[in-house]
């Protein structure tokens, strides 16, 4: 039913969207954030906004991220990617969430103006994260740098790929995603956001 409601684009689903992705079931609760990104609009964007900031149910927010990063068609785009940065940022919060904000702003800042200030904002995040002592949120943060083609991180990524390597189980090292990242930023502007390896 999910899948139906966001294929025919029904804003009656919306609703059900939104228990969707309370639902502590992956593929359910991806599809559902896909859904209600490719809705998008200013209501759906402040709802996920306030669902974010009232639960602290891992499932729940990682959903909530991922929808937030896709939201489509929204006067908020600044806001998503503060309130991303901040949760990337925020060494309290769960390790996984924040991982999963590092990879959601691949979508929210992409074609982007980055002299924004919320632009800026993120992407120095992202370089301090790269000194973060879980080493997941190391390597989603040179993925983002390296899909988000950020030139001035080519520096520190290179130092990364001399001096990081631990071994992240089903993804490989952080100095090789590292090497990935800067190949990718070499070769300039890429196809959207999404088209490397990122991370599970």
């Amino acid at each position: 039913a999910v899948c139906i409601f966001r294929d025919t684009r029904y804003q009656e689903s919306v609703p059900l969207l939104f228990q969707a992705i309370r639902e502590n079931n992956a593929e359910i609760a991806g599809i559902a954030a896909a859904a209600l990104g490719s809705f998008g609009g200013d209501r759906i964007c402040s709802q996920l906004l306030v669902m974010l900031r009232l639960t602290r149910v891992r499932h729940i927010r990682l959903n909530v991220i991922s929808a937030l990063s896709l939201v489509k068609r929204t006067r908020s785009r600044n806001k998503v990617v503060s309130v991303l940065t901040s949760v990337l940022a925020d060494t309290t919060d769960l390790e996984e969430v924040r991982a999963i904000a590092a990879e959601g702003l691949v979508n929210a800042l992409y074609n982007r103006n980055q002299s924004a200030r919320p632009y800026a904002r993120a992407i120095h995040t992202l370089l301090e994260m790269l000194n973060d002592p879980s080493p997941i949120i190391r390597f989603c943060s040179v993925f983002a740098l390296g899909e988000l083609r950020v030139q001035t991180s080519t520096k520190r990524l290179r130092e990364v790929v001399l001096y990081d390597h631990v071994k992240i189980p089903r993804m490989g090292t952080i100095s090789g995603e590292a090497r990935k990242a800067i190949s990718r930023i070499r070769r300039g502007k890429g196809d959207g956001p999404g088209k490397g390896n990122a991370p599970n």
